[in-house]
């Protein structure tokens, strides 16, 4: 193995670790949390979404957090963003854009015009989407798990607050998605 070889293996077993020190410190803080305020608890129900999304941000700093390539396919009935409109994506936006996050997360406008800025914030709503869509399925299984339990107060809560954190940012990044397709093929 000559020394580029040695010096990539080494980047990506460095990662690798890191990735796996990161998924156990978060996931340790979040059992930490939940046995200290209680897995029932409201507060936990609405951290756990805040929890797994610092991990996901975590890793994406080592790498690009993505789904395979045929989940970002845009659909017929998303082309025209009618379907969208109707579940009051427009309104979560601007409310988003309004808030604090809308604030810090700066990433997700249209810095400048041209195609290199439309494939740029294709890839940035890809990775938010996947990141948020990975975030909903384990927060599903959660909302799940506490409905085996019977636990009828904490399922509800997890399954609002998912579809808050989660459910409609994916909606959002998919809808910004449909809107941005037709641009990038009239500019090419």
């Amino acid at each position: 193995m000559n020394s580029l070889a040695q010096k990539r293996h080494l980047v990506t077993l460095g990662k690798f670790l890191l990735a796996a020190g990161i998924t156990l410190a978060v996931w340790g803080t979040l059992y930490s949390f939940a046995v200290d305020v209680g897995f029932r608890s409201l507060a936990f129900t609405f951290f756990v979404n805040w929890f797994l999304m610092l991990w996901l941000y975590l890793l994406g700093k080592l790498g690009t957090v993505k789904l395979w390539p045929g989940y970002y396919a845009i659909y017929a009935f998303e082309q025209d963003g009618r379907f969208y409109k109707r579940l009051g994506i427009r309104r979560f936006q601007k409310l988003l854009r309004r808030s604090f996050l809308g604030k810090i997360n700066d990433n997700l406008k249209l810095s400048t015009p041209g195609n290199h800025a439309l494939q740029q914030l294709d890839e940035i709503t890809q990775t938010t989407e996947a990141a948020h869509a990975l975030i909903f399925v384990i927060i599903g299984g959660m909302s799940l798990y506490a409905l085996t339990r019977q636990w009828w107060d904490t399922a509800v809560w997890l399954f609002l607050f998912n579809m808050l954190h989660n459910g409609y940012p994916v909606l959002s990044q998919r809808y910004t998605r449909s809107r941005l397709r037709p641009l990038q093929t009239r500019k090419n």
